[in-house]
């Protein structure tokens, strides 16, 4: 396995990758230092944990797709093509072959899960001379992530804080968004905080302001220790936030 690893620009200097926070930034670099030569991570929980970030870092990836999750654990990094072309003297066939054999090549050369479409390329090194002729499709294809009714209706329950709202249907940064909030907080719950709790959190001074489902979920840890911390203040349960 290469012991060194590039970075292409356009993703790190990508509008989703700089909006994300400098810890989940971090955290990617470092899980494309310990990728394999396929762009597989075998522990990716555990190299969050030795430079000292949160989960939720590792979920934002995870929700923006930049990395693809696999269910033993392993994830691979979805733009590995486009940051990386090895030598083939160099190079390593990953041992996750299972994994492999689940995901193909998009034609801008990110990986996907395969959905028994014919392959675009198979999974060996691409020459740096193509690499760096390829461009990143900055939108996510509608396929990534399917678009539940539940998720639907988050969407609709912020339209009470933020009318603008009502565009973000077709938003696929959104939209997996409001996926994520529901697979990893229950749609129960997030429908609370968002119809009973941001009315009354955002503006408040010292919480966070949430008016979009992306916002909720990268901003959930912030929302949540703001709130225990105000409510540890409040002697009366009447000053307390729902969360």
């Amino acid at each position: 396995m290469a012991n060194k690893r590039m970075f292409s620009k356009q993703i790190t200097s990508s509008d989703a990758f700089i909006d994300m926070p400098p810890t989940s930034q971090l955290l990617y670099f470092h899980l494309n230092m310990e990728a394999d030569d396929d762009g597989f991570v075998s522990s990716p929980k555990r190299i969050a944990k030795m430079i000292n970030v949160g989960d939720d870092d590792f979920k934002i990836l995870l929700a923006k797709r930049f990395l693809l999750p696999f269910p033993s654990g392993v994830v691979v990094v979805k733009h590995w093509l486009l940051h990386n072309a090895v030598r083939k003297d160099m190079y390593v066939e990953t041992q996750y072959l299972d994994e492999k054999k689940t995901i193909q090549i998009k034609d801008n050369k990110s990986y996907t899960e395969l959905r028994n479409e014919p392959v675009t390329e198979p999974l060996h090194r691409l020459g740096q001379d193509r690499l760096d002729k390829d461009r990143l499709d900055t939108e996510h294809s509608s396929e990534d992530k399917k678009f539940t009714k539940n998720g639907a209706e988050l969407i609709k329950s912020f339209e009470t804080i933020n009318p603008n709202c009502k565009r973000m249907y077709g938003n696929t940064t959104q939209r997996t968004a409001c996926e994520s909030l529901i697979e990893n907080y229950t749609f129960e719950r997030v429908i609370l905080v968002i119809e009973k709790t941001l009315p009354k959190t955002n503006g408040m001074q010292y919480f966070p302001t949430i008016t979009t489902p992306l916002q909720l979920f990268e901003k959930w840890s912030a929302l949540e220790s703001a709130i225990k911390k105000y409510q540890s203040e409040k002697l009366s349960t009447k000053s307390k936030v729902a969360f």
